[in-house]
């Protein structure tokens, strides 16, 4: 069944009537038992032999909180695996053909897809996984066991001799499934990579008792080195193997200033920390979520799209000439990063507003006179199209329809860090053929995340 997903029907619908019943893939047959599933084509004409294109097994990165799996694909993989997916601001479209091999449904999926990953313009990739194909190696989940061991069609030797270290690998070696799961379930939480991406225990996660993957983890390692006589150095060599972005500087049980780092850094990142599997085995922040100050847990999907930063403006209309939008792109920014003032106007039809430079001290220049917070500075002055002679205004430069003003930002070092109120006020004069207004002032705000 098809989801119900953005991609589908905006901004082009896709006719969801047009499907076509085909027989399963071999590879889908342990999943799905019936003969036949209904499929969406992309493409009228199926060129004999010709290549599926590039999917992905998207549950074994199910805990990357950027990661969105959208349509599967017809594939020799899973009924899960990913043709179109998201990762932070990339879109990965699998299907082979070209644009103008695919027919109508195809081209709008591709044109929906393109307008889709557009609305993530803050969100980026936390998770970077070796490449297979570079790396010779491939980094699986751990529940791949308990999947392996569900299944009765995968042959259990060849996939654990795949999967497991060799010594792990001779230990498990000829167990039964009930067996296997038994132990998968006991051992699971313990589970690490070797350096060649195979599984091993980590035995000294699993001596002390502490889970890695849980978020437990944490508080269950700092308690410990508060505790005199425990196990510090095992403790410590822990913590940097599963948490590479934690505070700098080593834990120890005599290094004060390094342990209160740890619990400043845990209270700050608690709710954005997420574990991945497929990034290697490790902790990760969540950069958006932190940014935006909301849990990882509740910032998945569709959420994690940049909203806009300021509605549309009203239409400008014969009573009200002159509709002003102000907004901030990017919306936020690190000390010593810059951003932009957007400052959007928009005129009725026959009406137009005068430049910036004043003509013969008759007309009104349009100014624009903004207020920044501490730490913010503009840099230069504003930029916009250049305003057209109007020769009914005795040759005055004007602005009609719409003109945008840019003006770009700097955050220095000593901005506050959090949500910041920026305002411009924009002064001009709005005339048509016939008649001018007298001056007027405008005064919008808006908002700018110093992060």
């Amino acid at each position: 069944m098809l989801r119900d997903h953005a991609i589908l029907n905006s901004p082009i619908q896709l006719d969801l009537k047009a499907t076509k019943r085909i027989p399963v893939p071999a590879a889908w047959s342990s999943v799905i038992k019936d003969s036949e599933i209904e499929v969406l084509p992309l493409i009228d004409d199926p060129q004999q032999n010709a290549h599926p294109g590039w999917c992905t097994y998207v549950t074994e990165h199910n805990q990357v909180p950027e990661l969105e799996p959208i349509l599967g694909g017809v594939n020799s993989k899973t009924p899960k695996a990913g043709a179109v997916w998201r990762q932070g601001h990339l879109m990965h479209f699998g299907f082979e053909e070209s644009p103008a091999q695919l027919n109508t449904n195809g081209r709008a999926l591709l044109v929906n897809s393109i307008c889709y990953i557009a609305q993530f313009v803050e969100d980026r990739p936390n998770v970077y996984t070796p490449s297979v194909f570079y790396s010779k190696k491939r980094v699986m989940a751990r529940d791949v066991i308990g999947r392996l061991a569900a299944d009765p069609s995968r042959d259990l030797d060849r996939y654990l001799g795949a999967y497991l270290a060799p010594p792990l690998y001779e230990e498990l070696k000829g167990h039964s499934r009930e067996e296997l799961n038994a132990w998968f379930v006991k051992g699971e939480p313990f589970i690490a990579l070797d350096d060649t991406g195979k599984f091993v225990i980590d035995l000294e996660a699993q001596r002390l008792g502490l889970m890695p993957a849980k978020i437990e983890f944490f508080e269950s390692a700092l308690s410990m080195l508060e505790q005199p006589g425990a196990d510090h150095s095992t403790v410590h060599a822990l913590l940097k193997r599963y948490v590479r972005d934690g505070p700098a500087g080593d834990v120890t049980s005599t290094d004060d200033k390094s342990f209160a780092a740890w619990r400043q850094w845990l209270a700050e990142n608690r709710d954005y920390l997420f574990f991945s599997d497929s990034g290697g085995f490790r902790w990760y922040i969540d950069r958006l979520a932190k940014r935006k100050q909301i849990p990882t847990q509740r910032l998945r999907m569709q959420d994690r799209a940049t909203k806009p930063t300021a509605p549309p403006p009203p239409e400008p209309s014969e009573q009200e000439q002159v509709s002003v939008r102000v907004m901030m792109v990017p919306a936020q920014a690190s000390p010593g990063e810059t951003s932009s003032m957007i400052v959007e106007v928009n005129l009725a039809r026959g009406w137009h507003i005068y430049g910036r430079q004043p003509h013969r001290q008759v007309a009104v220049p349009t100014q624009l006179e903004v207020n920044l917070p501490a730490g913010v500075e503009a840099v230069g002055d504003w930029i916009a199209d250049d305003p057209v002679a109007d020769p009914a205004s005795g040759g005055a430069a004007v602005y009609r329809d719409q003109v945008v003003f840019r003006q770009r930002l700097h955050v220095s070092p000593s901005a506050s860090l959090g949500d910041q109120a920026l305002s411009v006020k924009l002064i001009y004069q709005v005339c048509d053929d016939e008649i001018c207004s007298p001056r007027q002032v405008k005064e919008h705000s808006t908002e700018f995340r110093v992060r």
